[in-house]
């Protein structure tokens, strides 16, 4: 058989002729060390043109498509197209990889740019959303991702004096982008009438916010901040493509062949024209350049490269040459000088020296080239062309000697004969023609037996023969006309080279193997491979798939069948005691010795620390699937382990504590089989079980991912870190050694090159040496095995069963042992420390009913014999023919009978394991379970979940009614089916075995998902409760309870360990967060109930985006509306009467201002009804600070002036302090919104300082920084109410993880730690850790404190010594692990605040004040005592949603939306802030001469408030929703509508009642009194206006009213002569009435003639312009005129405030817009004298105040 091992020479790249230009820019640069740097197709290259030699990078696998140089001028980033596409950090001078970065995008890589300080890179996709990253690119982690644009990005750059801001620019957009935590923001840039917006192609940053651009059409365009600010025209004739900034200036290049050079404020210094060069050509294009002193490098589309010297620019130099867009097919050699010869689809023919590595000459034809060939003495050049023709050429001066065109399709080969007599040419067709040279190209045959196209011809020798092979994967042979013309077929033979079928000019398919090591060993798995042991074969095939993993489970538990109640769980509890059993079948290096001398290995899912001298064992049961590989830490005693899983986690924990410290996940699928830490402990490395075998290096304190790389094809063993060299590891498995270097986020490898030292084995084990060089790896030829490194030594051990030690350069063995199973006496040196069943199922178990031992039996031909006491041991083994299913003990506990695979069974003496009897029956394994009654019924289980009953001994078969079945006394109970257990079956997986304890109390199964659970028994009724453990992998097969029931024994299927349970009874200590998993609790536990929980528990927060419109209108919006122009509508003549104003200018006296600017002055108003803990003293008690709408505010206490944060664009939920001391003043705030946004700021300088994006949908419910302050924690609305903490500073989520199903209200770190928090919400509490980069929690479990119930829990406190204190619905304090503070307030308890200082808690909650209680408490370090405090207001106040606590003084926020300031010594109380309490507020009106205004609400009161010392004066309860309110002009009397359809008038200076009335059933949507005080107009929903006429006294009598209204009545307005009335509808239409008559106006002459008093209308064309584009979603709400008559404000659905100039009858109009309010702004007024603006929100309950300014 032939040699198939792969050639000993290799190949190295030693040139590249050309350059991508074509779809690539900006890819072409000077290096420090002025060589240039470019990439064409796959490869990076370094051109050094004065010695005229190439370095190439070959890091990537597919083609590169962009390239950045670093600002060191060395370093290089490129990416890459692909699937999974990656970029590449390369060092330039030394070809070696820094970084790599992958995982982000797809398709490819488009754009990248390095920031000025080098520190990041910034990265554009290929995909649909053109992704844009930014990278630490050292470290390979994502800073941010944001989407870039719905359309191509062409260009992406760093603003070098902002560190913060980026540029890009695309298809007809340039947008500007700010970097902030991890968040990146943009603006789109705006073209204005400066310019036309246009695709942008390339730009360049300059100071100031300055950035130049270039444009589609040739003209940059010049923008400072947002702004285009100027254009230069026509810089180039045609699209700019690339711009370069350096020292010297600017640099730009296009599409006209031109290079521009302009000085740094971008005025034109030079012109450089490429067409006109001597080398230069029509359509030349320019797509990179790159200036550098005295130096210009210019790229173009066809793949050539020019420099051009300043001094000479009229002679630029052509550096490198390549064929252009197209393909690239033909080729062949110069038979006697060292040339080549191209053809291309850019219809040229190159000829290339391969000695001088230049372009000799060039010809271009008229057709695509697809073959070419020379003749035998290399004088004749043939072509074979695209459209079926060939040429041949005199290679002398490249002129044409024959030109023939015998076929349509391309010719993809042709060829000369040796002799030089004929060409050969084969096209498409599938023809071969042969042509006579010497008698001018004379078709002299034809070769027609392909069925396909003719892809290669080959001559023979004496030119006698022709071999044709083809597209079908045929191969023909013909013999040549010697005379007679006819070519005929000798022989055909057809080989399977290649199924696919070509295309006519497809690529042949090559394969993508993943070799990066530059020689590339082949992959042919044949090369002289010996026979794999069948232990390694096994385990190279164990499939590690799980039908269902463990984490699926809380997914699939259905809902609960029945209404049956629930059984509830035993109350005892069961503690791992001790495991027989070690897995060796499939794992590796797993079993050490930890620093205190213990030994450390895994069994099942339970990691084993077992001490030798007091023969204990110690267990980490974190896992919750199988345990595959186990690495201990080179310094200190931790530990990681990896298990199997969907999502398998590694789990790093201390020997000593068994605490976890991290826990990895989210990187690998299936399982974990090999880790390592490096040499300094600081990083882990593992290997997956999936496809690729990926290998992830881990930051593992962090739990950071630092780098990923596809590992191998086959299964990789083992992996080891370098002892001396931290990036350096490498990993050996099935048939490979790769040697790895970590570079940035990626790794990059090797392949070990055997040589002709070995041959190609599968390495099993590795170890390093003693230099950083040396490696030695074990095969599995037996020549090494297992390698543990040892500080003098190796030691190494293999299947022969001998260990052996050796020298530290292997050269000789010291010493060797041999471990024989016999051999373990006593006596020897070694000792057997732990045995357990080898490979196969463990099914068999049996206690024995008297003494404290037991029996198993398994798949591996064993008995075993095992002592249960102190001493843990196997006490006698003996082998059986075949492995064996069951086993028994006698009732006296003689004999022990053994049931085999194969249907016999025997019965052996129970001590010395002899044969007693062997007898044949039907298979065993039928019998799952059997039950003996006292000696007479036999009950039977089946495989087919049928219960059956025998009679013993003769076996006949009996039917028990259930009834009768309950009463019997069974011997033993070991049955799975049964009314009562028909709880023990969950939903979805198949019970095994169960075991009952004698007093028929405890029920215990095991089950497939290797969960032993504990049951009360009998149990009834489906879905028992119980309290499950995990320890065995998937199947637990067997459970026994030893004879005195003290112990549980479990054998595990697949495990084969053998696992001993303790019981432990019921003590006090159960009020604990347990380890045992729960089941669920469910529905009928009720955690209580009370209506605000309830509400907010439902509360849906929906954003802003998707607001709909706060009324229900109907109707064409009036900037959709078409005008109809009527004829007579002639304008005016001169002579006729001006028009008179349209508004009644008061103030006639002041002069007309017109108000330019708003800025917000005050809110009232504070977020109580569904938030909590959002109130706090800043500055040692000297501000306040909380939040409403989305609005942050804080207040000065003693000033009582308010500063704002509005960078939110949604409501805020949530708001938190930071209280560590370095971080003063640092405030995190959460909003509503899709993806919702946390934003970090300074309260003083109102900065943002970072700005987190966050996965919660929905919104953000609350946030809380931890000890040091530098990690917050974040919990979301969503339904998964996910929990996640955060590196603020960074921007970077440390993890996350889903909290609970039900909404969680707080979650508080502990004020001493860092790394632990609770969590309270809807029936929850759970205790969370943080390790690594992973959450653990463990569930708070109210157990024998009296009557203590799983309650809502609604806030939290902590006390010293790790006491946590949980606030209950019921109104309870639950004090977690000792007692109860019953009663602590008579309703839920909302809010706890602990004091920092002095340990102090205050409490807040629902409580009606009386002498003793009160809705506000403070209490002493253990809550036993407390005080409490009376809330004062003037009315009780009941509810209150979070308190604080400063110096002597408490800080209360109410539901109703007050903050009150309560002083601890005197109690007083004393109000900073109010607010209407929840409902939207509707009414609003200003006084005609105070600065006093009036707000109305749907919570059933009017307020009067005071503008200038910002405060409430007053607050009448109506009992009914208002909904609109009024001044009269005279400011004596107020008129309140409300939503009954009664209407009330006040006097204004007593508040006392007018008059009142009620002539609707509706709600009155607006109210008016007319201008002379006279009239009162009232407009409801019923599409009428009614008339009241005021001088006749309080009983309000209607006088007229107003009909044919089309649709409900939003603003009315009177005319200044109170003769008119304008009604605005809500079917957008305006209407004027007569006053009082109610006769409708349609005159629109007589109209444009009236003047109005006021005007509040959002409709009528003078305010047309107010009507947003993106109306068609929600509306524009309010308006108001200013008095002066020159302004107008609007309220709308977005939450917006806008001013526009009156009037505004232009559609879209220019404005000004202000953010602060949520989703609706209900109503806006100016004050009397314009100097404020005053809107009031709808969900937000909140009264802004604006200055105009």
């Amino acid at each position: 058989m032939a040699d198939k091992t792969a050639p000993r020479c290799q190949l190295r790249l030693e040139w590249i002729h050309g350059y991508r230009g074509h779809q690539c820019r900006n890819n072409l640069y000077y290096t420090a060390g002025k060589e240039i740097v470019y990439f064409v197709a796959g490869v990076g290259v370094v051109y050094n043109t004065r010695e005229h030699t190439q370095k190439f990078y070959l890091g990537h696998n597919d083609d590169i498509i962009s390239l950045a140089l670093h600002p060191d001028k060395t370093q290089v980033a490129t990416g890459q197209v692909g699937k999974d596409p990656y970029i590449c950090v390369w060092d330039s001078y030394a070809l070696t990889t820094v970084s790599i970065l992958r995982d982000v995008h797809t398709h490819g890589v488009a754009c990248l740019a390095f920031d000025a300080d080098g520190q990041r890179l910034a990265s554009v996709g290929l995909d649909a959303k053109n992704t844009v990253c930014v990278w630490d690119w050292k470290k390979g982690r994502v800073l941010a991702t944001a989407t870039g644009h719905s359309d191509r990005i062409f260009d992406i750059s760093w603003d070098p004096f902002l560190q913060h801001r980026l540029v890009s620019c695309g298809v007809k957009h340039i947008k500007f982008w700010a970097l902030c935590g991890n968040a990146l923001t943009p603006k789109r840039g705006i073209f204005g009438k400066t310019g036309d917006l246009q695709t942008i192609l390339c730009l360049a940053t300059a100071k100031d916010e300055v950035t130049y651009s270039g444009a589609l059409n040739g003209d940059i365009y010049v923008w400072k901040g947002l702004n285009l600010t100027r254009t230069i025209q026509a810089a180039h004739g045609a699209g700019i493509f690339s711009m370069h900034s350096c020292e010297e200036g600017f640099a730009t290049g296009g599409r006209d062949g031109c290079v521009r050079l302009w000085d740094v404020d971008f005025k034109p210094i030079t012109k450089i024209d490429l067409r006109e060069a001597e080398q230069g050509y029509k359509g030349l294009s320019i797509r990179s350049v790159c200036w550098r002193a005295d130096r210009i490098l210019a790229g173009t589309q066809d793949s050539e490269i020019f420099e051009v010297m300043v001094r000479d620019r009229d002679k630029p130099m052509l550096i490198m040459q390549g064929h252009s867009e197209g393909e690239l097919w033909a080729l062949d050699l110069h038979p006697k000088q060292p040339l080549a010869v191209t053809g291309s689809d850019d219809r040229s023919v190159r000829l290339w020296s391969l000695s001088e590595h230049t372009l000799i000459a060039r010809c271009n034809m008229e057709e695509a080239v697809r073959s070419v060939s020379f003749n035998n003495d290399g004088s004749q050049l043939a072509l074979g062309m695209k459209d079926g023709s060939f040429t041949v050429l005199r290679v002398r001066d490249m002129t044409e000697v024959v030109h023939i065109k015998d076929r349509k399709e391309v010719i993809h080969e042709l060829k000369f004969s040796p002799d030089g007599s004929y060409l050969a040419v084969g096209s498409n067709d599938g023809f071969v023609d042969t042509y006579a040279v010497a008698q001018r190209y004379k078709k002299v045959g034809e070769c027609n037996k392909s069925t396909c196209f003719i892809t290669h011809l080959d001559w023979s020798v004496d030119s006698r023969f022709l071999q044709t092979n083809d597209g079908a994967g045929e191969r023909f042979f013909y013999r040549m006309p010697s005379k007679n013309n006819n070519s005929f077929i000798i022989h055909e033979k057809v080989f399977g080279l290649y199924s696919e079928s070509r295309k006519s000019d497809s690529v042949f398919p090559f394969t993508d193997s993943y070799a990066d090591s530059n020689s590339g060993e082949s992959d042919s798995d044949l090369s002289d491979v010996p026979e794999l042991d069948s232990d390694i074969e096994q385990e190279a095939q164990i499939n590690y798939e799980r039908q269902v993993y463990k984490e699926d489970l809380p997914q699939l538990k259905k809902k609960l069948a029945g209404s049956l109640k629930r059984q509830k769980a035993p109350d005892e509890g069961l503690r791992l005691q001790f495991v027989h059993g070690y897995r060796g079948c499939d794992c590796r290096n797993n079993l050490f010795y930890t620093q205190a001398g213990e030994v450390v290995y895994h069994v099942a899912a339970v990691a084993v620390v077992y001490n030798r001298q007091q023969h204990t064992q110690r267990f980490y049961i974190g896992h919750d699937d199988d345990i595959l590989s186990l690495a201990v830490h080179p310094l200190k005693d931790y530990v990681a382990t990896g298990q199997v899983g969907r999502d398998p986690a590694i789990h790093v924990w201390d020997t000593q504590t068994l605490k976890c410290l991290s826990l990895l996940k989210g990187q690998h699928q299936r399982g974990v089989c090999a880790l390592e830490f490096t040499a300094d402990g600081k990083s882990l490395v593992s290997v997956g079980i999936d496809e690729d075998h990926s290998l992830v290096i881990w930051d593992w304190k962090k739990g950071e991912k630092l780098a990923k790389s596809r590992g191998h094809k086959d299964k990789i063993f083992v992996v080891k870190g370098n002892p001396f060299r931290m990036d350096k590891l490498l990993t050996v498995g099935m048939k490979h050694i790769k040697f790895w270097l970590h570079t940035g986020g990626g790794l990059t490898f090797k392949r070990g090159i055997f040589g002709n030292l070995g041959k190609h084995e599968t390495m099993m084990s590795a170890c390093y040496g003693r230099s950083e060089d040396l490696v030695f790896s074990g095969a599995t030829t037996g020549d090494l095995l297992m390698v543990c490194c040892d500080l003098k030594g190796f030691v190494t051990g293999g299947k022969d069963g001998v260990v052996e030690l050796w020298d530290d350069v292997f050269e000789r063995c010291l010493k060797t042992y041999a471990i024989k199973r016999a051999a373990l006496s006593p006596s020897s040196k070694g000792q057997a420390a732990q045995l357990g069943h080898m490979e196969g199922e463990v099914w068999g178990l049996a206690a024995h009913p008297l003494l404290p031992i037991c029996a198993t039996v398994s798949d591996d031909k064993t008995l075993r014999i095992w002592e249960l006491s102190a001493n843990h041991r196997m006490v006698a083994v003996r082998k059986l023919k075949r492995g064996g299913r069951c086993c028994a003990f006698s009732p006296d506990g003689k004999a022990l009978a053994v049931g085999l695979n194969d249907g016999s069974f025997l019965v052996v003496n129970a001590d010395t394991l002899e044969d007693m009897k062997q007898m044949r029956k039907d298979i065993i394994k039928l019998l799952v379970c059997v039950c003996i009654n006292a000696g007479k019924l036999l009950q039977v289980n089946t495989g087919a979940k049928e219960q059956l009953f025998f009679e013993a001994p003769r076996g006949r078969r009996q039917t028990i009614s259930s009834s009768e079945f309950e009463k019997m006394e069974w011997a033993t109970w070991t049955s799975v089916l049964g009314p009562t257990c028909e709880g023990i079956w969950p939903t979805l997986s198949f019970v095994n075995t169960s075991s009952l304890t004698k007093d028929r109390k405890l029920l215990a199964t095991g089950d497939d998902f290797g969960f032993v659970k504990l049951f009360s028994f009998p149990c009834k009724g489906q879905f028992a409760k119980f309290k499950k453990y995990v320890a065995h992998s998937a199947n637990v097969t067997n459970v026994r309870w030893s004879n005195d029931d003290a112990m549980l024994l479990s054998v595990g299927g697949a495990d084969s360990a053998l696992m001993i349970w303790a019981r432990e009874g019921i003590g006090p200590r159960e009020s604990k967060a347990v380890d045992s998993e729960e089941s669920d609790d469910d529905a009928e536990e009720d955690g209580g109930y009370d209506s605000d929980v309830a509400r907010e528990k439902s509360m849906d927060y929906t954003t802003k985006i998707y607001a709909v419109s706060i009324r229900q209108m109907t109707g064409v919006k009036p900037h959709q509306q078409q005008k109809e122009i009527l004829v007579d509508e002639r304008p005016p003549v001169s002579r006729a009467a001006p028009l008179p104003d349209k508004l009644v200018k008061n103030n006639i006296t002041k002069k007309k201002k017109m108000v330019e600017e708003l800025s917000l002055d005050h809110v009232f108003g504070y977020r109580g009804f569904d938030c909590r803990n959002n109130l706090h003293y800043l500055n040692d008690g000297a501000d306040i600070i909380f939040h409403t709408a989305a609005a942050a505010v804080i207040q000065n206490l003693s000033a009582g002036t308010q500063s704002f944060y509005l960078e939110h664009t949604d409501d805020i939920l949530c708001l938190t302090v930071n209280q560590h001391p370095k971080y003063l003043n640092i405030i995190a705030t959460g909003q509503i919104g899709l993806v919702p946004s946390i934003h970090v700021w300074d309260a003083m300088s109102k900065q943002t300082l970072s700005v987190l994006r966050c996965s919660h949908a929905k919104g953000i419910g609350y946030v809380n920084f931890s000890a040091t302050g530098k990690l917050l924690l974040s919990v979301g609305v969503d339904p998964e109410h996910t929990i996640t903490v955060w590196r603020w500073q960074e921007g970077s989520r440390v993890c996350s993880k889903g909290g609970h199903t039900d909404r969680i209200f707080v979650v508080e770190f502990r004020p001493d730690s860092d790394t632990q928090f609770v969590s309270v919400g809807i029936k929850h509490i759970k205790f969370w850790t943080l390790v690594g980069g992973s959450l653990l929690y463990k569930k708070g479990v109210i157990g024998a404190v009296e009557d203590g119930r799983m309650q809502t829990m609604l806030s939290v406190a902590f006390g010293a010594n790790n006491l946590t204190f949980t606030g209950a619905i019921n109104g309870d304090v639950y004090h977690f692990l000792v007692r109860v503070v019953a009663k602590a307030h008579t309703g839920p308890v909302f809010t706890m605040y602990t004091t920092l200082r002095d340990g102090l808690i205050v409490t807040g909650g629902k409580e009606r004040p009386t002498k003793e209680g009160g809705a506000v408490k403070l209490w002493d370090q253990e809550m036993k005592r407390c005080r409490a405090f009376q809330l004062e207001t003037g009315l009780p106040v009941e509810t209150v949603r979070s308190v604080c606590r400063g110096k002597g003084k408490i800080l209360v926020g109410t539901k109703d939306g007050e903050i009150i300031e309560v002083g601890e010594k005197n109690a007083a109380s004393n109000t900073m802030i109010n607010g209407h309490t929840q409902g939207r507020i509707w009414g609003l009106a200003t006084h005609p001469s105070k600065d006093v205004f009036i707000s109305a609400s749907d919570d059933g009161t009017i307020r009067i408030w005071d503008l200038a010392d910002k405060k409430l004066l007053n607050k009448v309860s109506l009992g009914h929703p208002a909904k609109c309110t009024a001044y009269s002009p005279n400011g004596e009397m107020v008129s309140i509508g409300m939503e009954n359809g009664e209407f009330i008038v006040l006097l204004v200076n007593s508040l006392t009642v007018w008059g009142k009335k009620r002539d609707r059933s509706v709600a009155i949507q607006d109210i008016r009194f007319s201008s002379d005080n006279r009239l009162l107009a009232v407009g409801s929903v019923e599409c009428a206006v009614d008339f009241y006429d005021l001088t006749l006294g309080p009983s309000l009598n209607r006088i007229g009213y107003c009909k044919d209204i089309p649709g409900f009545v939003i603003q009315l307005d009177f005319s200044a002569d109170s003769k008119y009335i304008e009604v605005s509808t809500g079917s957008y239409k305006r209407q004027v009435h007569e006053v009082p008559s109610g006769k409708i106006v349609t005159e629109q002459a007589l109209i444009d003639r009236i003047t109005w008093a006021t005007w509040t209308s959002v409709l009528g064309d003078e305010v047309l312009g107010i009507w947003p584009r993106n109306a068609e979603k929600a509306d524009v709400n309010c308006a108001c005129v200013s008095h002066a008559g020159l302004n107008v404000v609007t309220g709308d659905d977005f939450g917006l405030v806008k001013l526009f100039d009156f009037p505004c009858s232009e559609k879209f109009a220019k404005h000004k817009r202000y953010f602060g309010h949520s989703a609706h702004v209900t109503n806006i007024r100016f004050s009397y004298d314009d100097k404020y603006v005053i809107s009031v929100g709808g969900n937000d309950c909140s009264v802004f105040v604006w200055t105009c300014i």
